[in-house]
């Protein structure tokens, strides 16, 4: 299905910044791709500087421009117990980074990134399996269960030890705990249930409970003091005291607020805290109440609802968010990464193409809406194109605007070629010649410049243009058939490359009239073409993932969701500035390459960018990409 793209949504990129630069500018979150799974639990950052994610499909390490992801399911290089990882995130000053699956703890070599299970001991009626890494002292690792308690390894003789929950509610029920715990700084451990607090003494090895009368969800700690997250509403309590009171939340209505799912604590002692529907908020250590910051799912109608899993602020001031469905994404200040031109209109519009003329004007083919201008500051107004002839099926759809290197604007509608020549004010037409027994009204999906002419691509096959700049004059080229053209692009060389919307890719030989060539790609559909001309690299977004075809040598790469890639199938390519854009049905993507010597086809990186980056909707129409 197509997306429905309003009139006025060409987005362009602007800068991010420091989650913690400026205090009360609102946060937008950008999602770093590439997890082996969608959703992360956990994040930390280790002493190399590698950030480390929890994901439901084992591991992932970033290291600030691609993702490595260590899975964990049926993975030879992985060889964990169980795949599902939610479990904290911890490094234990010794190489080892340990974290907990649905089935057993392990470590993770940080030198060789070899994992080994380890097993806890268990107690008579125990079931020993996850159990989540809290606190790491000089010599100790504490890990804990929601049912079975507390478990100590020591990191220096490898003995374990099991302390279960030695303390009951009213009824001498047995207390489950919220795993991801705290720790005070001096002699407890602190959890939260639904029945209160939960505390283990380091030094005694005892269980207390408090605030019985409190139903948690979480829980940190910061200055002495506890904070709590009790349904919707965030809460202090002084453990010496017993003291109790509840925290403003400033700056978002209740009624827009959810449970509380995760508090945390700052290296700076601030506190930040998620809720179900992806609201970030942040108390400053100079502050006594909660503000909102932003939310994960977009600040403005957002149009997902995801809730926030973990956070982890590292220690160059970034904040990163975990999240369902979202993964990992890095906070930034300042305006979101994208925005729109011009107002938004009463009726949305398919936008078909894009093209940004010399004056910074937009131009936008769209379908059934005809052709489309916006001044950016402006409003956006339809442009009349002279036709007067019967109205037919589609006919006031406009596929594709662009312009030649001389500046001629170049679109067609109901069977016509329309051209506006630079500097002048109306377009002009010429129809298109039609086999007698094509069934279709020809339509412009794509235009090339060749040396002596233009190639164009239509849904009833390939035409050739002349334009010495009188009247121009056009043929169909009815050898190569009517079949529906979705790409081209010619090389310096003159070679014509055309991709078909019935599958594959025939290079033509502008010298022979383009009637000798090869098939490549056959079965693939590609979208759209891209030539980086300084690495010999010609890149095609097709229905099997992006390709990377080395001119000089003949060699391919195909890119698809293990590299991190939003989706498999492609819609839209274009470069800019040695880094890829990409759309597909899963969003909007960026890649960025990083190339090694003597390696023909680069590494990519992908972030992917989605509504809280100001990006409307996760689809996106082939071909509407200009840059």
């Amino acid at each position: 299905m197509r997306a429905t793209l309003p009139a006025t949504a060409l987005l362009l990129l602007l800068a991010g910044s420091s989650a913690l630069a400026q205090q009360e500018a609102p946060l937008h979150f950008q999602r770093v791709g590439g997890l082996p799974q969608n959703t992360a639990y956990a994040i930390t950052r280790d002493h190399k500087g590698f950030v480390w994610v929890a994901t439901g499909n084992g591991l992932a390490r970033f290291d600030g421009q691609s993702m490595q992801a260590f899975p964990g399911y049926n993975s030879p290089t992985t060889p964990l117990q169980g795949r599902i990882i939610r479990s904290d995130l911890l490094e234990d000053g010794q190489g080892s980074l340990w974290f907990s699956t649905e089935k057993s703890v392990h470590r993770l070599s940080l030198q060789t990134t070899r994992v080994q299970p380890e097993s806890l001991p268990t107690g008579e009626g125990s079931r020993a399996g996850f159990a989540s890494p809290v606190l790491r002292t000089s010599n100790e690792l504490w890990l804990c269960s929601p049912t079975e308690g507390l478990y100590r390894i020591d990191l220096r003789t490898g003995t374990k030890s099991h302390y279960p929950v030695t303390v009951a509610d009213s009824q001498g029920l047995p207390i489950p705990l919220m795993y991801n715990g705290t720790y005070d700084g001096r002699r407890s451990l602190w959890f939260a249930s639904s029945k209160g607090l939960l505390s283990f003494n380091l030094n005694t090895r005892k269980w207390m409970r408090i605030a019985g009368q409190h139903k948690c969800y979480t829980v940190a700690f910061a200055r002495d003091t506890l904070f709590l997250g009790e349904g919707t509403e965030a809460s202090w309590l002084e453990p010496a005291t017993g003291h109790h009171g509840i925290l403003e939340i400033h700056g978002i209505a209740r009624q827009k607020r959810a449970l509380l799912r995760r508090i945390y604590t700052d290296p700076s002692g601030n506190l930040w805290a998620g809720d179900e529907k992806g609201n970030v908020f942040c108390r400053r250590s100079s502050s006594s109440a909660f503000h909102w910051r932003g939310n994960i799912n977009g600040n403005e109608a957002p149009r997902t609802n995801y809730p926030v899993y973990c956070f982890f602020a590292d220690s160059t001031g970034t904040l990163w968010v975990g999240a369902y469905m979202l993964g990992l994404l890095k906070a930034v200040t300042g305006e979101p990464a994208f925005r729109r031109i011009g107002q938004d209109g009463p009726q949305d519009f398919f936008v078909n193409s894009i093209y940004e003329d010399s004056s910074g004007g937009i131009w936008m083919g769209t379908y059934e809406n005809g052709l489309l201008h916006s001044d950016r500051g402006g409003a956006t107004i339809p442009i009349e194109l002279p036709y007067r002839g019967p109205r037919l099926p589609y006919g006031n759809s406009v596929p594709l605007v662009t312009a030649d290197r001389r500046g001629t604007l170049w679109t067609s509608r109901s069977g016509r070629l329309f051209y506006r020549r630079r500097g002048g004010t109306f377009f002009q037409s010429i129809l298109f010649p039609q086999p007698q027994e094509s069934l279709q009204v020809p339509q412009l999906w794509t235009f090339s410049e060749a040396n002596e002419g233009c190639l164009l691509g239509t849904n009833i096959g390939l035409y050739w243009l002349r334009d010495s700049g009188g009247i121009p004059a056009l043929r169909h080229l009815s050898w190569l058939g009517q079949h529906r053209v979705s790409a081209t692009w010619i090389a310096p060389s003159g070679k014509a490359w055309v991709a078909f919307e019935s599958g594959g890719v025939q290079v033509l030989q502008e010298t022979t009239r383009f009637k000798t060539g090869t098939m490549l790609f056959p079965g693939t559909q590609v979208r759209a073409f891209w030539n980086d001309s300084t690495r010999a690299l010609l890149w095609m977004a097709g229905t099997d993932g992006l390709i990377a075809l080395h001119l000089r040598s003949g060699l391919h790469r195909i890119y698809t969701e293990k590299e991190g890639l939003p989706a498999r199938y492609l819609l839209s390519l274009t470069g800019s500035r040695g880094e890829l854009w990409l759309a597909s049905p899963g969003g909007l993507a960026r890649g960025t390459p990083t190339f090694r010597n003597g390696v023909s086809f680069p590494e990519l990186s992908f972030t992917t960018f989605t509504d809280a980056d100001g990006v409307d909707g996760d689809q996106f129409n082939p071909g509407a990409a200009y840059t």
